[in-house]
């Protein structure tokens, strides 16, 4: 016989009953995040084409709100994810990304972990599209970053894990950045938001039926791409009434 919590099961019962249990597999190769950080690599040895220049690259992707309000070049609000400064300012995002994207990759799964990235990159470039001036460039991960941040310490609260270090990091990298001049601090800001409710949204439906709970993140993730569309257009709304005072 087998000792149970409760009593004795025979083998044969054993047995039996674990074929019936679905059996959790948890993917610890980092696909997605080892992807993120090989095209932020890629696309800043692409930047180093004409650095006298700036880069081609840099002029066309970088989040500027003037080319996104007068231009409609909307799309600068996501390729600016992708772009970085310098060495140091790569080097920092992706090690970032690296302390904390395996370990929520394979919390939140790959698709989950993807859109969540995403969604806080494209955050944080909205809380910079509003509150920083529009004739500055922005470029760098460190939204999406601190939106990983931001959903690790979510997913540790829901999974009961010691979150105390990624809120030492958020808050370090938050003070870094306000006392830092040209330290895009409210794309920072934003990441850490749009993390967090994605986060929140996709721990808070677990226990959901497997078709409910599927539905209600695609629905959940459709509402705060809303969100940031609403919010860019309010935004270039505002811009372009202002040019034409």
């Amino acid at each position: 016989m087998t000792v149970a919590p409760v009593g004795h099961h025979c083998p044969e019962c054993v047995r039996e009953g674990r074929k019936s249990v679905r059996q959790v597999r948890v993917r610890t190769d980092a696909v997605v995040v080892k992807s993120l950080i090989a095209v932020n690599v890629l696309v800043f040895l692409l930047q180093q084409g004409d650095r006298a220049g700036r880069s081609d690259i840099t002029r066309r992707f970088a989040m500027l709100g003037d080319a996104v309000a007068h231009n409609g070049e909307i799309y600068r609000l996501l390729t600016a994810a992708f772009l970085h400064a310098n060495v140091m300012h790569i080097l920092f995002n992706m090690v970032g990304l690296w302390i904390v994207g395996p370990a929520l990759e394979a919390a939140l799964g790959r698709i989950r972990f993807l859109a969540m990235y995403l969604v806080a990159a494209l955050a944080g470039s909205v809380c910079s599209y509003f509150l920083t001036h529009s004739y500055v460039y922005g470029i760098g991960a460190s939204g999406a970053v601190m939106g990983a941040f931001g959903a690790y310490f979510v997913v540790a609260r829901a999974r009961r894990v010691d979150s105390r270090q990624v809120v030492a990091l958020i808050i370090i990298t938050l003070i870094f950045g306000f006392a830092t001049p040209g330290i895009d601090n409210w794309a920072h800001i934003g990441g850490v938001i749009g993390g967090v409710a994605m986060a929140f949204l996709f721990t808070s439906t677990e226990r959901l039926e497997r078709s409910v709970r599927l539905s209600v993140q695609v629905a959940g993730t459709a509402v705060a791409l809303l969100a940031v569309a609403v919010l860019t257009s309010a935004r270039t709304s505002q811009l372009t009434t202002a040019l034409h005072l």
